[in-house]
């Protein structure tokens, strides 16, 4: 009996096919056939996703070769498998490196010299689409990418550092390092960060002034930068001065109200007649205190 079977519907039964080791090509019957026998000694024109190529949950998807990666770069001996379409797009030193008339443009390998495989890897995972929806980590991943977006001029991963920076300093300063708070000026100062750089300036003021001049990043700022931090710092410690004495007299003068012996003593001595008022003068005065100063960082 001749088969119901159309040309058409041949072909497309046919259409995914298997290359051997051999070099011979064979046609299989269906698409489930060549799915469900393909094994590691086969190649199938089949192409996997881009997702199981790039795993989303994977640190460092680059370490072997992939889905139509066609560049390598090596940086500290090890090995990246990038694909250069990639890099051109989002950088414009990749493009000149990779497009141009240089020695780069036909090399399959390029070394990168006085750069950090962990750094690579971060940066790079923020230029791959299915890698850029993450927002950085923490304060290791800024160091790591903001300098390598910066000489390769990328952009878009720039951005998302100066956002990271601007939210960082949108938090309470008593969350924030001393570390923290003066690395982001330091960073929006030397790669030229506009947007961030007036918080991050603020943030840093309410620093001590021995914890600003002993961290390592104060020497990296420029003198002009460490003037108007200075001047800030001074004016933030003025305003907090005037704020916790004015405290002190509003809650001097509610306890003056019900306890006479606050009208002739200071507040941190006893109070003979009433243990209760004295609890509530010390106790009181330094919530207000500690609570002004919380507001004040």
């Amino acid at each position: 009996m001749a088969s119901s079977e159309s040309p058409a519907d041949s072909n497309k039964s046919r259409s995914c096919t298997t290359k051997t080791n051999n070099g011979e090509v064979a046609g299989d019957e269906s698409r489930s056939t060549v799915t469900n026998t393909s094994t590691p000694e086969t190649r199938s024109n089949c192409s996997p996703s881009s997702a199981e190529c790039f795993p989303v949950d994977s640190e460092n998807p680059f370490e072997h070769p992939c889905l139509g990666s066609d560049l390598v770069l090596v940086v500290e001996g090890r090995q990246l498998h990038v694909h250069r379409t990639v890099l051109v797009l989002h950088s414009p030193v990749f493009h000149k490196m990779l497009t141009a008339d240089m020695k780069e443009k036909n090399l399959e390998e390029i070394e990168l010299p006085d750069r950090q495989h962990r750094a690579m890897v971060n940066f790079l995972l923020q230029m791959y689409p299915v890698h850029s929806f993450k927002n950085l980590k923490d304060d290791e991943d800024l160091m790591d990418i903001l300098p390598l977006a910066d000489f390769f001029q990328a952009d878009h991963v720039r951005i998302k550092c100066e956002k990271y920076i601007q939210l960082e300093t949108q938090r309470p300063p008593d969350q924030l390092t001393v570390h923290s708070k003066m690395l982001y000026l330091a960073m929006c100062e030397t790669y030229r960060l506009e947007t961030p750089f007036a918080a991050a300036l603020d943030m840093a003021a309410t620093l001590p002034v021995d914890a600003i001049t002993n961290s390592s990043n104060y020497d990296q700022l420029q003198p002009a930068t460490k003037v108007s931090l200075l001047e800030r710092r001074c004016r933030v410690a003025e305003r907090s001065e005037a704020w916790e004495r004015d405290k002190v007299s509003d809650c001097r003068r509610v306890v003056s109200s019900f306890c006479i012996k606050s009208r002739t003593s200071r507040l941190d001595e006893r109070c003979p007649s009433c243990r209760w008022v004295n609890w509530y003068c010390e106790r009181c005065v330094q919530k207000e205190i500690g609570e002004l100063k919380t507001q004040m960082k």
